[in-house]
């Protein structure tokens, strides 16, 4: 349960990145009516993101720490905050 999975982690990487795209796709062609279901998607699929930055600042995403600053940033874009101020 404490072992760093690399696997595991961009597999977390992999369907949240997926899913938001999808989720955006969803939008941007759904008609009206399904806009809530597809939001609902996309706010899902953004706290993947929220998750997998979350790990990244507590360490246990990657053994790599340079990788785990660069993803951590990376997932913390489309929720439109700064990783570094979550990460202290």
């Amino acid at each position: 349960v404490f072992e760093i999975d690399d696997t595991k982690a961009w597999k977390s990487v992999l369907i949240s990145a997926t899913s938001y795209a999808l989720g955006l796709f969803m939008i941007s062609k759904s008609p009206w009516y399904l806009l809530p279901l597809a939001w609902a998607w996309t706010g899902t699929a953004v706290t993947g993101f929220f998750v997998i930055g979350h790990d990244c600042a507590h360490k246990s995403f990657s053994k790599n720490k340079l990788l785990e600053d660069i993803v951590g940033t990376l997932s913390f874009l489309p929720l439109i905050y700064p990783y570094e101020p979550w990460r202290f």
